[in-house]
């Protein structure tokens, strides 16, 4: 859901996840990230886009770049790679 969210240009909050999610985004890059479980820290995170809108705008503009590597070409790309190299074997 983060993925798709970061896709269509939304500024995300999301909480960490077991460290999962740092996989995916970039805390203050593309998404803010909060520790599992601190809910004042996403409250603060939330707030934090919806009064600035430099920061909205920031987020969701580097989220949609940040989620080309996850693309559908990327991703049969990176497949056609592996097929070939056991091909060659």
């Amino acid at each position: 859901v983060l993925l798709e969210a970061m896709s269509q240009g939304c500024a995300c909050v999301t909480f960490d996840f077991g460290g999962a999610i740092s996989e995916i985004a970039n805390h203050d890059k593309d998404c803010l990230i909060v520790k599992d479980d601190d809910i004042s820290g996403f409250k603060q995170s939330l707030a934090a886009i919806i009064d600035d809108g430099n920061k909205r705008f920031q987020l969701a503009s580097n989220a949609t770049e940040s989620v080309k590597k996850y693309s559908v070409e990327k991703f049969v790309n990176q497949w056609q790679m592996i097929i070939n190299r056991f091909k060659m074997i």
